[in-house]
């Protein structure tokens, strides 16, 4: 049986209600699943794709900054559903987000 062509390199977790972000100058954000190499989140605002923002995650009490970029967007009446790929964290950031995956 052939692999499907989209399949993911990182498991993903859903984080509905329990992962939020900040984006660039403040604008929220909720997480709607994480993976070690990005996510998908839901915000009230439009961003532009293949574009690259500095996140701020709340992850189980602590602040994770990571740069991603936007991979695909989609708008929905009010809301815009991001996926975002991760370019750059620090290694603590990165050890954070791996620890909150595999909880």
């Amino acid at each position: 049986m052939a692999q499907h062509p989209r399949r993911r390199r990182h498991r993903r977790v859903d984080a509905l209600g329990r992962c939020f972000a900040q984006i660039g100058d403040g604008w929220e954000a909720s997480i709607l699943n994480l993976s070690a190499s990005g996510l998908l989140m839901r915000l009230r605002r439009g961003l532009t794709p293949g574009s690259s923002y500095i996140l701020k995650i709340l992850l189980d009490g602590h602040i994770v900054v990571v740069e991603a970029r936007v991979v695909r967007l989609a708008e929905l009446d009010e809301e815009c559903f991001a996926a975002m790929e991760f370019v750059g964290m620090s290694t603590e950031d990165a050890a954070l987000v791996r620890r909150y995956l595999h909880r």
